[in-house]
């Protein structure tokens, strides 16, 4: 049974070759926040996990999943293995996503390329719609950092700045995509991303098997989800017996999954949410926070909010270990404080933190707070 699209709300089906990818029988006045879909697929039929397209590679993927005994000691956690993202083409895990995403596009015939993004996204579509010779349109945040806005202009993005947070540029690039041609590529709304994304399970798999517990920076969840895809995946084709505790990590104060989860929701939009120097997961709302909800549940997981405070003070301690990452990677290792404060995760437990990203596009941000 080939690939098809199914809408993550009320399960309607639909073929997997559409280009809008919000359910129309859930869709409502909020933009589709309700309507998101998922790539789905007969199990039943499969020895491995499947993926619905050829990835359009600039060889992404197959990122270093490394150890740091000074880190592990300082943690209280001698398990843990830290999965680089920041090893990808462009600095991120976005690149996995974009991959997939610029495949279907182009397998679409699409030309031009929609999104908004607080930086990793942009420059990730950036780089693979210049190489695929597409024409990519984002809209980001004013407050976006300066070294992203630099290698978006690099890359011949069309930049459109947009007054307020991520969800503001979200919006004015949902209204924008009435042009002609245009594909939609939003992170939290592309069912591709996460058919991206959920490789680096496999990758994870494929050195460890399968680890007790994942931490996952989140903002608009995608990433939580995919991962949690993959892993269940695994076991769903009789790869896997087991699957992990998916931990979700957010900033304290911009956290809607995490108050979604607490307060049996599937959703939540939080009002004037915090500003953090973790830029990348910081939301009022998040655009998959249905998959990142049950993905939490399913999995026995939690979420772990972080104060800003505490970011900054594993940022710089990741640095001296020699860990140039982004802010949002560094809301792994301070959850990873916070685990070992409240003992929900057993000593001996395997841990995998995301690290997202890496931190030269922020370096001279970097550079202030690590100044030691």
């Amino acid at each position: 049974m080939k690939p098809f699209l199914e809408c993550v709300l009320c399960g309607s089906q639909f073929e997997i070759n559409k280009s809008d990818y919000f359910c129309p029988r859930c869709v409502d006045e909020h933009l589709g926040y309700y309507g998101n879909m998922q790539v789905s697929y007969d199990y039943k039929e499969l020895n491995r996990v499947p993926f619905p397209i050829e990835p359009f590679s600039i060889f992404e993927g197959n990122t270093p999943l490394i150890q740091s005994r000074r880190l592990s000691e300082h943690y209280g956690f001698p398990n843990v293995f830290y999965k680089c993202e920041m090893a990808n083409p462009t600095g991120s895990f976005k690149d996995r996503g974009s991959a997939f995403i610029i495949a279907q596009a182009l397998k679409l015939g699409m030309r031009n390329i929609v999104a908004a993004s607080s930086g990793n996204l942009a420059v990730s579509l950036a780089a693979y719609s210049l190489k695929a010779g597409l024409h990519l349109h984002i809209f980001v945040p004013k407050r976006t950092s300066s070294g992203k806005l630099e290698l978006l202009k690099l890359l011949k993005a069309d930049i459109v700045y947009v007054d307020g947070a991520f969800e503001d540029a979200y919006y004015a690039s949902l209204k924008s995509e009435g042009v002609t041609g245009s594909y939609s590529a939003h992170a939290g709304s592309n069912p591709f991303a996460l058919e991206g994304y959920k490789n680096a399970s496999l990758e994870i798999f494929d050195k460890i098997g399968v680890p007790d517990n994942v931490l996952v920076p989140a903002g608009d969840g995608a990433l939580l989800s995919a991962l949690w895809k993959g892993f269940s995946e695994l076991k769903a084709v009789g790869l896997a017996e087991r699957t992990p505790r998916m931990i979700a990590v957010q900033v304290k104060g911009a956290d809607p999954i995490a108050t979604a989860y607490h307060s049996n929701l599937l959703k939540y939009v939080q009002k004037n949410p915090v500003d953090s120097v973790a830029e990348g997961i910081v939301a009022s709302e998040s655009y998959n926070s249905i998959l990142a909800v049950k993905a939490l549940r399913e999995s026995r997981g939690f979420p772990v909010s972080v104060t800003d405070q505490e970011i900054k003070r594993n940022l710089v301690r990741a640095v001296k270990e020699g860990l140039i990452i982004e802010p949002t990677s560094a809301a792994s290792l301070a959850a990873l404080e916070k685990l070992k404060e409240d003992g929900k995760v057993g000593k001996e437990e395997t841990i995998v933190p995301i690290i997202t990203g890496s931190g030269l596009k922020t370096l001279s941000e970097i550079s202030t707070l690590a100044s030691y």
